[in-house]
């Protein structure tokens, strides 16, 4: 191809001279055609060559050639960046279903729902654990008094277990 191209820019050249000499402008538009034809050619072949440089590179790679060996290191090391994205997606994803499955939500609720849902069942699992606590330092109370132990308002539920244990 290359003896092709010097041979259209020769007879280019050729035509040139020819038009130089006296000959009609025909020659040297002769001339013009064939240094465009070979400058076109060139252009086109280096597209080509570039096109099948890239298609080729491309064609080594494939399903799973991150196991094909060393010259596929960088193949590997995407995929396992994309194992563990994948990983870490599918973690998050079953922490959001075990938490909607604890707090019977099932679903229902959009992720900012959610979160609210459970702050408000964790105020009232605080509420109902004051009330428990209250309930069981009064029932303690009255306990002591029927017992004839001594108890005072300050008491803070821990005396119970101190007195049970001593005692």
């Amino acid at each position: 191809m290359d003896a092709l191209l010097t041979r259209m820019r020769e007879h280019a050249e050729l035509h040139d001279n020819l038009a130089r000499n006296g000959a009609d402008d025909e020659q040297r538009q002769w001339g013009d055609d064939l240094r465009t034809a070979a400058d076109e050619i060139e252009r086109l072949r280096k597209a080509l060559r570039y096109e099948q440089h890239i298609l080729s590179r491309e064609g080594t790679h494939g399903p799973d050639c991150a196991t094909w060996g060393p010259a596929h290191y960088e193949c590997a090391m995407r995929e396992i960046e994309r194992l563990r994205a994948e990983r870490d997606e599918s973690a998050q994803i079953k922490c959001l279903v075990d938490i909607r499955w604890a707090v019977g939500d099932n679903g229902v609720r959009m992720q900012d729902e959610l979160v609210e849902y459970i702050r408000e069942i964790v105020a009232e699992r605080d509420k109902l654990r004051g009330r428990i606590e209250k309930s069981a330092v009064a029932d303690a109370g009255a306990t002591f008094r029927a017992l004839g132990l001594p108890c005072g308002h300050g008491w803070d539920g821990k005396s119970l277990r101190l007195v049970v244990e001593e005692g």
